[in-house]
């Protein structure tokens, strides 16, 4: 992939796009970038993980819940 978003991709399926946001960068402005829609709520200036794409259930994959964590919590 390329492009100036290129480098906040952290994760890329077929179903979602998890993107490490900077401040700066607006998420509605991330999710019209990759053409796919915010799945996880969040402030328009905070920094964080962003997860794009359909919600789980609207994908068939269970319930409509994201859990980003840290590694070992299950």
């Amino acid at each position: 992939m390329k492009g100036p978003f290129a480098r906040l991709v952290v994760h890329r399926d077929a179903h979602i796009t998890v993107l490490d946001k900077p401040p700066s960068v607006p998420a509605r402005v991330l999710a019209e970038h990759f053409g796919r829609p915010l799945a996880t709520p969040l402030d328009e200036a905070a920094s964080g993980l962003v997860v794009l794409g359909a919600p789980a259930a609207a994908a068939g994959l269970g319930p409509a819940t994201w859990h980003l964590g840290t590694t070992g919590d299950g």
